[in-house]
């Protein structure tokens, strides 16, 4: 048996749902009728690859781990319900890819900013006709793919609504959508140090993680129909 690249098991009998194989719950999400567990599943193996394959100090300044894991999460949300999951390596070198990519879109966004401009939409599409974006996604940029991205941001908003305070719904949107950093993002709050800016943003991407979970199943099974 070959060795899973998050060093999870590749056994789906007698496991947890945090260690069935890739291929297997990726499956199980796009069935017609997908547990949120799956989700919540794969979120743990993505997790586990980006933190093995992405170590900080090879990301743009500015952009951390954590950024890179919401990133790839949110864009996933898209792809999985249409993707074909032919085996777990292929799947991988998808992940890779979307990583990869949302790597080069926030360091072309931070270095935008360091002109005066730069806003990210929450999507984290590429630009249409950008040659270094586009190279790693042949379908960036078509009608199919920028319907997707508008209803996963749409998915995404809705749970930043959900947040009970103005103030974490601001810190999400200046990190996720503008790249500021930590230290920016407690100037504009008035928050005096930036750990406490960290907390607060971890807090809220928690939050608005599990309630995208929530809601894939119905996305899922709308995508599929």
């Amino acid at each position: 048996m070959e060795e899973d690249p998050t060093g999870m098991s590749d056994s789906p009998q007698d496991a947890s749902p945090e260690e069935l194989a890739t291929t297997f719950i990726a499956r199980q999400i796009q069935s017609d009728e997908p547990d949120a567990e799956y989700w919540t599943a794969m979120a743990a193996k993505v997790d586990a690859f980006l933190r093995r394959s992405y170590p900080e100090r090879a990301l743009p300044h500015g952009y951390v781990l954590d950024d890179l894991r919401q990133d790839v999460f949110v864009r996933l949300v898209g792809d999985m319900p249409s993707m074909e999951i032919h085996d777990r390596d292929r799947f991988w070198g998808f992940v890779k890819t979307l990583a990869d990519r949302c790597a080069i879109d926030a360091a072309r966004i931070l270095k935008a900013q360091k002109r005066g401009g730069g806003k990210k939409p929450l999507d984290n599409q590429a630009t249409v006709g950008d040659p270094l974006a586009n190279a790693f996604d042949e379908r960036a940029g078509t009608p199919t793919e920028h319907a997707r991205a508008a209803e996963i941001e749409e998915h995404e908003l809705a749970c930043v609504d959900k947040l009970t305070r103005d103030e974490s719904k601001q810190v999400y949107l200046l990190r996720r959508r503008e790249l500021k950093s930590y230290d920016e993002i407690a100037e504009i709050t008035g928050r005096r140090k930036a750990v406490t800016v960290r907390t607060i943003y971890a807090r809220a991407q928690r939050d608005v993680t599990a309630c995208l979970q929530a809601r894939l199943d119905g996305y899922v099974s709308s995508v599929r129909s």
